[in-house]
């Protein structure tokens, strides 16, 4: 289910999104032009119900992200409602154990090079068929910290953890749930493909597109 909320939209990005991205004025679409160019997409790391995670890097730094593609934006059905929630909530908290967000990039192109790797997409008829919707006004992308392994591959591999690793493993997450819920943000979605690890055993947490305020200040819901 897509929501749109029009004063939520301009409020919301405009204090959200990083100078790099674009303001987004829906529905008149006054957006100026945003560069995802800047990063390669090297594959397809993960996909679900709104959208695409690229493995990619940094055309100028090499840096690796994870770019995560939201199929829906346009003035019909607006963002998802997790992506608002998302963003708002990695721009609130900051922690060592919580998957950090660099920007987000709004564009107002037709992303056709996706089409072909997503399985979902509706491809235009030929001889010139209407775009489809959830291409029809640009796409949004999360460029997110790229964290190497998540626990539910670890966990599917046999990964031999010792005793030490798993008890630090543990001692992350009660650190970082403590951290979240000292700062009113309960995830509400803590699972083992959303929890990530690095070669040296760091975790990081991701994933809040379900996450909520106990203050009461993330009223985004679907229900």
């Amino acid at each position: 289910m897509h929501l749109y909320y029009p004063d939520l939209f301009s409020t919301l990005l405009r204090r959200h999104l990083h100078p790099a991205a674009m303001s987004l004025g829906l529905p008149n679409h006054g957006w100026s032009d945003a560069c995802i160019d800047v990063y390669e997409k090297i594959e397809c790391i993960g996909a679900g119900t709104y959208g695409q995670v690229f493995l990619a890097s940094h055309r100028d730094t090499g840096e690796k992200v994870a770019l995560k593609k939201i199929r829906s934006l346009n003035e019909i059905q607006g963002l998802p409602v997790t992506t608002i929630r998302e963003i708002k909530v990695l721009k609130a908290i900051k922690h060592r154990n919580v998957v950090g967000l660099r920007e987000v990039i709004v564009t107002n192109e037709l992303d056709m090079g996706d089409l072909d790797d997503d399985p979902d997409a509706d491809i235009p008829a030929a001889g010139g068929g209407p775009v489809p919707m959830d291409f029809s006004c640009g796409c949004i992308y999360l460029v997110l910290e790229y964290v190497d392994h998540d626990l539910t591959g670890l966990l599917d591999r046999q990964y031999p953890f010792t005793d030490v690793e798993i008890k630090s493993i543990m001692m992350q997450l009660m650190d970082v749930m403590k951290y979240m819920h000292a700062t009113d943000v309960i995830h509400r979605d803590i699972k083992c493909s959303n929890l990530l690890l690095t070669p040296q055993h760091l975790l990081k947490v991701a994933d809040f597109g379900l996450a909520r305020s106990t203050l009461g200040e993330l009223p985004f819901t679907n229900k």
